[in-house]
């Protein structure tokens, strides 16, 4: 069985490696890197789990 830290890894180097958020209406774009250089923060766990996908303008939604 696969562990989680390296399922989060591979699922983490296979996306884009710039990503966009829509955070409320507002775009930011930066690093897929600098969003997940802490492990076991939000955005490791969103980009590195595989479930979190963009929306339809290709950025991922953030509620806020």
């Amino acid at each position: 069985m696969v562990s989680a830290m390296k399922m989060v890894a591979e699922t983490a180097a296979n996306a884009k490696s710039a990503v966009e958020l829509n955070v409320g209406g507002q775009r930011f774009a930066t690093s897929k890197a600098n969003l997940m250089r802490f492990e076991g923060s939000y955005f490791t766990a969103l980009l590195g789990g595989g479930h979190w996908r963009p929306d339809a303008g290709e950025a991922f939604f953030i509620d806020r």
